[in-house]
């Protein structure tokens, strides 16, 4: 990224790079995995966790909206990759973990999207900058 970029330039260069790398990540996500981007950070918010997740709790940590996490959730349900309950702590909410064919699926997904993020980084100019050398090498 050159020096001599305004703010406002390199903020730009940003929303750019996020669009284009996610619409490519996108399409594999679809066509290889029948997941969209959303339902893969939320499987990705959940393997991070390693257990148990309140649905409540997600609505921090993924960038969607109550009713679009509650309508992604039921969707990876119904897909067979998540199992749900009731909250022990609270009745009123429910909590939900990767089950394990949620966990290879999330497995086969991400080998793909660190495979995305490194031909990104090799080719795409705007996204280079940002990722780097913090480029992903290996799969969770």
């Amino acid at each position: 990224m050159e020096e001599n970029m305004s703010s406002a330039d390199r903020w730009l260069a940003l929303v750019r790079a996020y669009e284009s790398s996610t619409a490519r990540i996108e399409r594999v996500l679809t066509r290889d995995h029948h997941l969209c981007v959303s339902a893969y950070e939320i499987m990705d918010r959940i393997a991070e966790a390693g257990t148990w997740v309140r649905v409540a709790d997600l609505t921090h940590t993924v960038s969607r909206s109550q009713s679009q996490i509650s309508r992604l959730v039921v969707q990876l349900i119904d897909a067979g990759y998540i199992d749900r309950e009731r909250d022990p702590s609270d009745a009123r909410g429910s909590r939900v973990r990767l089950n394990a064919l949620g966990k290879k699926a999330f497995r086969a997904a991400t080998a793909d999207v660190n495979t995305e993020l490194r031909h990104l980084v090799d080719n795409d100019h705007l996204l280079a900058p940002w990722l780097g050398a913090n480029a992903p090498t290996s799969t969770p």
